[in-house]
């Protein structure tokens, strides 16, 4: 008898279980001095029998008592005590103690005990015979629902004697209003089906008739067992409408789904550990009978097929890498009989978590393959087009870099240089006799105030504008007041929606050389009075528009200028582009556009 004491003393203990030794045999104990230690003993101990001093620190026999209670435990418990009053006794055994002994009369414990075991006992076999009876009426219950679901029962007048709510209720009729009544004459258009035949038959023959058919009066499909007697029929009935549906939508899609992989152009097998061919579909067949001129069957070896070692090795090894588990796509080339490409995907199957096979599915890819290899080489071709047409680009930017060294060294040459000279002239014959051209040092002076004012003109056509440190429309109204105003030609400026802020420093160094070599087409050739600039951007671009009323140009006739050429060569580079509008004596009008840069 395992014993589990819940008390704080171990002298009580000692007592407790000394008397206990002594009085019953075959005692296991297990003392418990907190709540915790009698939580775990509950669970690990499982006692027969509880003893349970009054008071612990910050726990009770009362919480003690009804901790055991709730976990539904039919174990005797017991209070131990050294005092306790009429009431408090009274009390918990009202709660469901078995009993409560004092301290100073310890001789009533094994007694009490023994009696405590004895009526749990008896408790709880009452209990288990009440819940076996429970159990067997519930049990007698449902086999005899079961075995009614649906029965009726007819004399050999073929007049019902019983029908019971399930029957009832799939005929569509009240069970009391049949009986009594024949069945040919309440279901006259069932004479002459499947049913009334059974019927009949099972009555004749006297022997057990199994039917399975619809009933297009009830709109049913029905299960029926019929058993003849000397007395008439007794017919157990359930209706199975809805299997017979799903047998005939299984079959539909089974029927479907054969007719789909049978008649797909992709190829489906499968294949067991043992590398013997599981199930293929027709496509697969041809493709093998194709490649080896063998018929493939079911059961077949997969491996053994006339294909080349090193083929059949490396299936293999596709077959092991699924067997193991792993779910994969592999590209397959073939070169014979004709060349093609297939991606195959190999899917473990799995049984109980266990990999019994392999599916594996082909596609032909070759014309996926095809068109890779043809985009392949048109990127080829366009990158080596783009190299060639950088290489063209970065030429003309060489000539118009030289182009720029040759204006520099003229301007220098035909004005700075000149003037430096006659200064130069000047100041020697100053030197030679000052007092004598003393009045040539001022003639010196404006020459060299001359030379810087050239100097600086040139700077202003040739040096790359300062764009982080100026804004774009700055530099452009600079550019047109040197190179435009200073020979009286009037410049209308429209900027009115230009978001500078859009534009990234390439695209405004762009933009400015644009505009430089425009100013300079102008100032050669236009012979213009005015010149506009309309500057804008949109959500995604931005567009220059510079216009003159000059001499203009023959439209029809192709420009030979480098001018036009470095400015579609600039625009090229940010993928903008350029048009021109113009006619002898109407003006010229140079129209750009380019993405902005988040847009490009």
């Amino acid at each position: 008898m395992k014993i589990l004491l819940l008390e704080d003393s171990h002298l009580d203990a000692e007592i407790i279980q000394r008397l206990l030794i002594n009085e019953v045999s075959h005692c296991e104990f297990k003392l418990a001095m907190n709540k915790k230690a009698f939580l775990s003993a509950l669970d690990e101990f499982t006692p027969d029998v509880i003893l349970s001093d009054n008071s612990l620190p910050r726990f009770s026999a009362t919480e003690a008592l009804k901790i055991v209670r709730e976990r539904s435990l039919q174990v005797p418990f017991i209070l131990i005590t050294g005092t306790v009053s009429e009431e408090y006794a009274a009390g918990i055994i009202k709660q469901g103690a078995d009993d409560y002994i004092l301290k100073d009369r310890m001789a009533r414990l094994p007694g009490a005990i023994d009696a405590a075991v004895r009526v749990r006992k008896i408790e709880r076999e009452k209990q288990e015979a009440a819940e076996g009876l429970k159990y067997s009426e519930e049990n007698y219950r449902a086999i005899m629902e079961r075995l009614s679901d649906a029965f009726v029962a007819m004399d050999r007048n073929w007049v019902y004697t019983y029908v019971n709510k399930a029957a009832g209720e799939i005929m569509h009729r009240k069970p009391d209003e049949l009986v009594g009544k024949c069945i040919w004459t309440e279901f006259p258009e069932g004479i002459g089906l499947p049913f009334h035949t059974a019927y009949l038959k099972a009555m004749e023959d006297q022997r057990y008739i199994y039917l399975e058919e619809y009933f297009q009066p009830l709109d049913v499909w029905l299960e029926n067992h019929i058993y003849p007697s000397p007395d008439g029929l007794s017919v157990f009935f359930r209706d199975i409408t809805e299997k017979k549906l799903a047998e005939q939508q299984a079959e539909f899609d089974h029927n479907n789904l054969t007719a789909l992989i049978n008649n797909t152009r992709d190829l489906m097998w499968s294949v067991d550990r043992s590398f013997r061919v599981i199930t293929f579909n027709q496509a697969f067949g041809d493709v093998i009978k194709l490649m080896s001129g063998i018929v493939l069957e079911k059961g077949a070896d997969i491996l053994t097929a006339a294909f080349n070692n090193e083929q059949l090795e490396r299936y293999k090894n596709y077959y092991e890498r699924a067997f193991a588990g792993e779910m994969f796509t592999e590209i397959e080339y073939n070169s014979l009989p004709v060349e093609f490409w297939s991606e195959i995907s190999f899917y473990p199957i799995y049984e109980k978590r266990v990999v019994v096979g392999t599916a594996c599915f082909s596609r032909d890819i070759t014309d996926r393959k095809k068109s890779e290899e043809k985009l392949r080489q048109l990127a080829q071709e366009k990158l080596e087009n783009k190299i060639q047409e950088q290489k063209r680009i970065t030429r003309v930017m060489l000539i118009t870099q030289e182009k720029e060294r040759n204006a520099i060294g003229t301007e220098l040459h035909d004005n700075v240089n000149q003037i430096l000279v006659g200064t130069n002239l000047m100041l020697s014959m100053v030197k030679g006799d000052p007092i004598k051209h003393q009045n040539l040092l001022a003639s010196s002076i404006e020459q060299i105030r001359d030379a810087i004012e050239e100097n600086r003109k040139i700077a202003h056509v040739f040096v790359a504008p300062e764009l982080e440190k100026e804004s774009l429309l700055g530099q452009l109204d600079k550019l047109a007041s040197n190179m435009l105003e200073t020979i009286g030609i009037e410049v209308i400026f429209d900027a009115g929606r230009l978001r500078e802020d859009s534009l990234d420093n390439d695209r405004k160094f762009n933009i400015y050389r644009i505009a430089q070599e425009q100013c300079t087409n102008i100032v050669k050739y236009a012979q213009a009075k005015t010149v506009r600039i309309l500057l804008l951007t949109t959500e995604d671009s931005f567009q220059m528009t510079i216009s003159d009323d000059g001499t203009g140009m023959d439209a029809s006739k192709k420009s030979k200028g480098i001018g036009l050429r470095n400015i579609r060569n600039r625009l090229d580079l940010f993928d903008g582009t350029v048009a021109i509008n113009t006619g002898i004596s109407k003006g010229f009008s140079l129209e750009i556009s380019m993405p902005l840069a988040n847009k490009s």
